[in-house]
């Protein structure tokens, strides 16, 4: 009889050629050649490259031992073969149309292996997962797995199910797992829930001897410089950006050379958390091309200015080819620059991948029909609402206050609150301690997790917080939108043993699935974001109706003795200001006003009579004034601010917003690994102390830039992966560092002035030592384009010098 089975593993020894199958139950194998006729081995070769290649995969057959291993954590070969007498009499693959009748007639082999890969994915310690196949599976067969029912799996398995995940968690939340798992698209198969299953990029590929060393790489994230000079690529993608990124001729770019950003397709992906914005990182989620103007012409032609370049270039799918070409520093030190040889439209047609939402959609539809449900009048999971299933973006706002729920009903509601505590102990999920602060005293439920705010002996009462549980995959995503703005993960933020987050003021908004199980509380946390204070502005008059009131219930709770050590997280997610020594609870009130740091932007705090100087800091009116004015004089077709459609392209916040010399030596950290802090957020909010030697420096009219690597590299290679970019720009910033006069600073006289006063010096503080400190910056290309840099922070041109200090430059504070 025909057995149907999922292909496993294939492995090659000594000319033997062995299948491993998997038909749900248990794992079997055949041995296609068992003579050791070289006839069989040929004929078992092209059986095997056949059948591989009809779900296109190439295999590399040549070596041996060869081990293809896991092959459904990859793709799902579904294979139907006839075993007689200890040989095998028949093997072929199934195709989707064969698929499709199995499945209308619920092949009982289909449904037992559906079954072991659903089982695998909810194991513990099994590294599958069902996120690992979904983006590969044909459209058609999501639809139907998808539709599989309850009534048709079998009842040991789910026996079986319930007692490995009754072994893996603690007593006081195996009802509370089983009732829930339901909502959980996927659970995570790592030990910590802080990390997730790797997400695999499918494609044809060939397969070699040396498949098992390299199967569980993940993709390279970065694109990164080959050591090797000459090194010639081709990449398809987009040109977003360049800099300078205005001028009305090219003749104003004469020694100036022009940076143009690339973004890859394959780091498309790298780009999605800040879309529609792109923040840039140089060799990290992006190309840099370096070029001068006669490179620029001989790729893309007649260039007449910027705009001219932007309508040829920018924003269209584009092919272009690129090499990596040697750059030559001072005392026999070298770089790499990639170099642009050519560009062109990529007129073919891209084929838009499958919505995504279907395959959660599908995960969620099999996870949930596997799981048992502890109540089985409640299973379908309905909206009490109107009876249907419930859509995230229609359930309605509640506060806790205002949740009622009758046994056997289920609802389905957002809520807005600050997130106390988070639990990891089980390992399968999360437990969460929020509040809104407001108390429901109809609702029962299971003890909080330090329900504490900042303080220890501040501690709400048990009937305003509410117990919520969340699966990896939606923390996931939260905690990456947590990262994004407080630069830590919630891993990272615990004090001691303590799960208590209080102190950091975590504004979310949550959906939320509950019930009744055993008359307490059953709440899982469907989707969760944080609130930034920025983001206020942009909620509707509802949801900012339930924002107020949280703002508002929030910091009378919170003592006056704590607010002093909460103020530089608490910024972050509620608009207030300091005032008399008290808080003052201060609503955004402009709109579509884009603030990437809330928490920096504020008015300059005084310490003691001096303010703190950087390159950040905003210089006074009436200097703006005059320089705008000179330059309506000059008549130059040069523009300070580069990109028209903006009033600046900086930010000029302030570095320091705290009151007290403890909090303000807290922002400066000593870094000297430069890879790792190329990989720092424009959030992040601290001052770097480096040991840097300065290995080549690029003066020009638009911008003076550093090039700074670790004192601790000696090679002659300079890495750009590790080197620092510190640049200062524009016109109002060189002029401040030069300490150049107002007529010096013109924009056609800048680069003048810099040559005939510091020319010299210039060229002394090449390769020598300094400790500096630095800040992460960025410059604005266009409105939605920021190019991650890094800013020099209280340091002149004279203090440089290496005649007029001791190489260790310091920012004093006076306090």
């Amino acid at each position: 009889m025909d057995s149907i089975a999922l292909l496993s593993r294939i492995t090659l020894v000594n000319d033997k050629f062995t299948l491993y199958f998997h038909d749900g139950h248990v794992l079997s194998h055949i041995v296609l050649n068992k003579s050791n006729e070289k006839i069989d081995f040929y004929n078992s070769k092209i059986i095997v490259t056949l059948l591989f290649k009809n779900f296109n995969i190439d295999l590399l057959l040549d070596k041996q031992p060869f081990d293809y291993n896991n092959i459904h954590h990859r793709k799902l070969i579904f294979v139907s073969y006839l075993f007689k007498d200890n040989i095998l009499q028949e093997l072929f693959p199934l195709n989707l149309t064969m698929l499709k009748n199995l499945i209308k007639t619920r092949n009982e082999d289909l449904l037992n292996i559906f079954k072991y890969l659903i089982s695998s994915s909810l194991n513990q310690n099994d590294p599958f997962t069902l996120e690992m196949i979904i983006d590969d599976m044909p459209e058609e067969l999501i639809d139907m797995l998808g539709s599989i029912e309850t009534n048709k799996l079998a009842p040991t398995r789910k026996r079986q199910l319930s007692q490995e995940l009754e072994n893996n968690i603690e007593d006081d939340d195996i009802n509370e797992l089983i009732e829930t798992s339901s909502d959980s698209d996927n659970n995570s198969t790592d030990n910590s829930v802080y990390t997730t299953p790797k997400q695999y990029q499918r494609k044809v590929r060939k397969l070699n001897a040396n498949e098992v060393a390299i199967e569980n790489m993940e993709p390279p994230k970065t694109f990164l410089p080959y050591p090797q000079i000459n090194t010639k690529e081709t990449k398809t993608g987009k040109l977003i950006a360049m800099f300078p990124t205005y001028f009305n001729s090219m003749e104003l770019l004469k020694n100036t050379k022009i940076h143009l950003f690339f973004i890859p397709e394959e780091m498309e992906n790298e780009h999605q958390r800040t879309l529609p914005n792109y923040e840039l990182k140089p060799n990290i989620n992006c190309i840099e091309f370096v070029m001068s103007v006669k490179e620029m012409q001989q790729v893309f032609g007649k260039i007449e200015d910027s705009k001219s370049l932007k309508t040829i270039a920018f924003n269209k799918d584009s092919i272009i080819d690129f090499q990596l070409m040697k750059i030559a520093y001072k005392n026999n030190l070298y770089s790499a620059i990639w170099k642009l040889k050519r560009f062109r439209v990529n007129t073919k047609k891209k084929v838009k991948k499958t919505n995504s939402r279907k395959n959660a959609s599908f995960l969620n539809n099999v996870i949930s029909n596997f799981v048992p449900s502890s109540d089985p009048d409640n299973a379908a999971n309905v909206n009490s609402y109107n009876g249907k299933p419930s859509s995230p973006q229609s359930d309605p706002i509640l506060q806790f206050s205002g949740l009622v729920l009758k046994p056997g009903e289920t609802k389905y509601f957002q809520l807005y609150c600050i997130l106390l505590a988070c639990s990891d102990e089980s390992h399968s999920f999360l437990k969460l301690t929020v509040t809104d602060f407001t108390k429901n005293t109809m609702i029962q439920q299971k003890y909080l997790i330090d329900k504490f705010l900042i303080d220890y002996n501040n501690k709400i009462d048990d009937n305003e917080g509410i117990r919520l549980i969340m699966y990896p995959n939606v923390f996931k995503p939260f905690n990456e939108k947590v990262k994004k703005l407080y630069n830590k993960e919630i891993k990272d933020m615990f004090i001691g043993t303590s799960k208590n987050l209080s102190d950091k003021g975590i504004l979310c908004k949550m959906t939320i699935k509950a019930n009744l199980y055993s008359d307490k509380l059953n709440a899982i946390v469907r989707e969760c974001e944080p609130i930034p204070v920025d983001e206020f502005t942009s909620l509707t008059d509802h949801e900012k109706f339930y924002v107020e009131k949280l703002y508002s219930n929030t910091f009378p709770r919170i003592t006056h003795y704590s607010q002093r050590f909460v103020l530089d997280y608490y910024k972050i997610c509620f608009p207030f200001e300091w005032n008399n020594l008290k808080l003052v609870l201060t609503l955004p009130v402009k709109k579509n006003v884009p603030i990437l740091n809330p928490h920096l932007l504020n008015n300059r705090e005084r310490y003691g009579n001096k303010s703190i100087e950087s390159d950040f800091e905003e210089d006074s009116e009436s200097e703006d004034d005059s320089e705008s004015e000179s330059q309506e004089e000059n008549g130059e077709d040069w523009k300070d601010d580069f990109d028209p459609e903006n009033d600046a392209n900086e930010t000029d916040y302030t570095l320091f917003d705290d009151t007290s010399s403890e909090m303000l030596s807290s922002r400066f950290t000593e870094e000297n690994d430069f890879y790792k802090l190329n990989q720092v957020p424009l959030s992040d909010r601290q001052i770097y102390t480096v040991k840097t030697e300065i290995v080549n420096v690029d003066c020009n009219k638009f911008y003076f830039e550093y090039f700074l690597r670790s004192q601790d590299n000696k090679d002659n290679f300079v890495d750009p992966r590790k080197t620092i970019n510190a640049i200062i720009n524009p016109t109002r910033r060189l002029k401040r560092f030069f300490n150049l006069t107002e007529a010096e600073s013109k924009p056609d006289k800048i680069l003048q002035s810099i040559n005939s006063r510091y020319a010299s010096d210039i060229k002394r503080i090449i390769n020598q030592n300094f400790t500096l400190k630095l800040n992460r910056n960025y410059i604005l290309l266009s409105k939605n384009v920021k190019l991650l840099t890094w800013s020099l922070v209280g340091v002149t041109m004279e203090e440089l010098n290496p005649l007029n200090t001791n190489n260790t430059i310091e920012v004093k504070l006076e306090i």
